[in-house]
């Protein structure tokens, strides 16, 4: 049988949040500022995931970033949140 990578077979929970931080769509999640988080995810396996921002530096020793444009809501400014 084929697993579908959209499956959860043993319903292992890998993210909880509330309600109120959902998009009305119920699936896209808000940071503080209801504002898409942005989520990036190493699907290869490889260890690194590329700096979606540019700069330094340029590849992240991560499985999973996170990051959000922050209350301006403006990609690459001061007040951008990352999780790296």
């Amino acid at each position: 049988m084929k697993t579908s990578i959209f499956t959860n077979p043993r319903n292992i929970t890998f993210l909880d949040t509330a309600n109120k931080d959902l998009a009305s769509d119920g699936f896209t999640i808000l940071d503080p500022w209801k504002h898409a988080y942005q989520i990036a995810v190493d699907a290869t396996y490889a260890g690194s995931i590329a700096n979606p921002l540019g700069g330094t530096p340029a590849t992240i020793a991560s499985s999973v970033i996170v990051w959000s444009w922050g209350p301006g809501g403006v990609v690459g400014t001061s007040d951008d949140v990352t999780s790296w």
